[in-house]
């Protein structure tokens, strides 16, 4: 009867040496599962990881925004514009203007001294033309303006008169 209790010891000392060496291991494999998806996330949200991002944009999604350009181009050509000029910002298509809204409504936050109306305003037909063209990405070809900024974003123009 001696043995008994005595085995019964040993098979809860056992236990309960597993159970410590659970309590140990399951948070540290959860705290290394964590870190992993952490890296993951941070590998798909493209770098700089631990540094300042050049705009809001840059983590916002896995792709590229479309307006990121849009923020820097009009960041550099903000300086440029006189206050209270007409202004439009687009994304043109073939050279020519393009309706979106993607461009346009950053352009609206971020020039408070100019006033900025839509692409429309721009279009072969206007008249009169927006005073200067933000025009992203590729070049803008209209008879009445002329580059007077070129940016690795972007250009801008000015309507001759």
């Amino acid at each position: 009867m001696d043995e008994h209790p005595c085995h019964l010891t040993g098979y809860l000392l056992v236990r309960t040496d597993t159970r410590e060496r659970l309590q140990i291991a399951v948070p540290f494999l959860g705290a290394v599962l964590l870190c992993a998806m952490l890296m993951a996330r941070f590998h798909e949200r493209r770098a700089p990881w631990f540094g300042r991002p050049e705009t809001i944009l840059d983590h916002v999604g896995p792709e590229e925004h479309q307006a990121r350009y849009t923020l820097i181009l009009l960041e550099k050509v903000q300086p440029l514009l006189p206050k209270g000029a007409y202004v439009t910002c687009f994304r043109p298509v073939n050279g020519k203007q393009h309706d979106d809204s993607a461009n346009y409504l950053p352009a609206v936050g971020l020039l408070p001294d100019q006033i900025v109306l839509p692409a429309f305003t721009a279009s072969d037909d206007s008249e009169p033309p927006v005073d200067y063209v933000v025009a992203v990405g590729e070049p803008f070809v209209h008879a009445r303006y002329t580059r007077i900024a070129t940016f690795p974003e972007g250009a801008l123009y000015r309507a001759s008169r």
